[in-house]
């Protein structure tokens, strides 16, 4: 039988939780994971894998560890960021993201004003879970293959 992730100690518990991220977001992740680890690697036999052989690949996972770079305002934003998204201009908005951390959803004020809500998904999900958890992985369900778990966990 197979090794698995919660045999080499990576748990559900391991997994990264954002600072205030809902209990339900969190319950939704953490079943994400068990049926990461339940569901079998997707085969070739199946139609939309017929072109990928997985056999062998290598679930070596380790948990994401947040180096912690979020900004309040865009010159909080490192120069060598910023230089990368170009001239800010007449943009409405403006998101940036490093590796897998969001840096900075910036806004233009006057939208901000008419009710508009533009965010990252761990900071949407925290500060207006009624507008985000409904949702959350509707299109593509968590347990659909493997690969869909991992994302949802």
């Amino acid at each position: 039988m197979a090794e698995t992730l919660l045999d080499r100690g990576f748990s559900e518990a391991a997994l990264p939780t954002p600072a205030g991220e809902p209990k339900t977001a969190s319950d939704l992740r953490k079943r994400a994971f068990q049926a990461f680890e339940a569901l079998p690697i997707p085969s070739p036999e199946t139609e939309e894998w017929r072109y990928t052989d997985l056999t062998g690949f290598d679930f070596d996972l380790r948990p994401f560890t947040p180096g912690g770079l979020r900004a309040e305002t865009l010159d909080d934003v490192p120069e060598e960021i910023l230089a990368a998204t170009g001239d800010v201009g007449d943009r409405s908005g403006m998101a940036i993201q490093r590796n897998s951390e969001p840096v900075i959803a910036h806004l233009d004020p006057a939208l901000a004003e008419r009710g508009v809500v533009f965010a990252d998904i761990d900071r949407a999900t925290a500060d207006h879970p009624d507008l985000v958890e409904r949702h959350l992985h509707d299109q593509v369900p968590p347990e659909r293959t493997k690969f869909t778990a991992l994302h949802a966990a």
